[in-house]
């Protein structure tokens, strides 16, 4: 997976193999500084 992130807060909702769900990912960029904020299954509004 390649995400084109600017500056600031991002969500990213990606579908991992392996996982019945995808993952909801939020993180932070400032300058070369990536932090994951917070990761988890995104289970509301999927239908499966």
């Amino acid at each position: 997976m390649e995400a084109n992130l600017v500056t600031g807060e991002q969500e990213i909702v990606a579908k991992v193999s392996g996982m019945k769900y995808p993952l909801k990912i939020v993180v932070t960029l400032e300058g070369d500084v990536v932090t994951v904020i917070t990761n988890y299954p995104l289970k509301k509004g999927t239908v499966q």
